[in-house]
């Protein structure tokens, strides 16, 4: 995992967005990966997030690239658990909105997966 943050000085406001990239693992299917990042982005326990199945089929999503050719590309977007949520052939992408203070709503703050 890399977690790249965007601030600058002291008299700079808090930072617009923050990354944090992963790829997909053998041994962790795509859904799972799209929960925990939104869980690492949100700081919230996977428990106590939504469940995926209630924005997305997860099933859809593992056999599209679990079960596709890495020649076919496909892209799913949605919003889950107050993220907007891109999956990628290479990874997850999070993106989750922050407030002028930094907190949870308003600006921008991103992980890639």
């Amino acid at each position: 995992m890399t977690d790249i943050s965007r601030s600058g000085g002291d008299d700079e406001p808090p930072p617009a967005t923050v990354q944090s990239t992963h790829e997909f693992t053998d041994d962790q299917p795509p859904s799972e990966t799209i929960v925990r990042a939104v869980a690492a982005l949100t700081n919230t326990p996977v428990l106590e997030l939504e469940p995926l199945y209630t924005v997305i089929d997860p099933t859809q999503i593992d056999e599209t690239y679990e079960k596709t050719s890495a020649a076919v590309e496909a892209e799913f977007s949605f919003t889950y658990s107050g993220c907007d949520v891109t999956v990628t052939r290479e990874g997850v992408h999070v993106r989750r909105v922050r407030d002028g203070n930094g907190n949870g709503d308003g600006a921008n703050e991103d992980t890639d997966v």
